[in-house]
């Protein structure tokens, strides 16, 4: 199955979105890695009675940084997920209507094969009684019959349909 377009621009986004919080995993990474310094320069420093206050004052900005990146990054990735997951249900839906209308389609095709087998029947009905009609018999003496059918009209009733009878015709 092709992808719908649809889906392709959900994973086009979804692609730059990942390339994203690759980015802000990675910055965050690096935030740890200062925080971690910074933490054995802290514990260094204070052993030998020096001040670390300015450290410790920047300890806790690279870890408010990490934690607003890597909050950031959770929030990119949920967001990624409800795109995809709107994109499929789309999709889907899109799919769903397609094959709807397919079915109408050859519902109507197959409706209309059946008239159309209805027409070829009371054609040949209508050829193999044109033919029965016209047909005539030769007799002994010389004369054809005719099988025919008329109709009868009459004052009271109006159109009588269907007397039939066999005419001879002299040849």
């Amino acid at each position: 199955m092709a992808i719908s377009s649809i889906m392709s621009q959900s994973l086009i986004s979804a692609g730059n979105a990942m390339k994203m919080a690759e980015i802000r995993q990675g910055f965050n990474k690096e935030m740890e890695n200062r925080a971690d310094v910074l933490n054995a320069e802290i514990k260094l420093d204070g052993g030998r009675g020096a001040d670390t206050r300015k450290k410790e004052e920047e300890l806790e900005k690279t870890e408010e940084k990490a934690s607003k990146v890597n909050a950031e990054a959770m929030n990119s990735l949920s967001e990624i997920n409800n795109e995809l997951r709107s994109a499929a249900n789309r999709e889907l839906e899109e799919a769903r209507a397609e094959k709807k209308q397919a079915e109408k389609v050859a519902e109507k095709r197959k409706a209309e094969k059946e008239e159309q087998a209805k027409r070829l029947e009371k054609a040949e009905e209508k050829n193999e009684m044109d033919t029965a009609l016209g047909a005539s018999e030769e007799s002994a003496e010389g004369t054809s019959v005719v099988n025919c059918v008329v109709d009868e009209i009459t004052p009271v009733s109006g159109v009588v349909e269907g007397v039939g009878g066999k005419v001879d015709i002299k040849t």
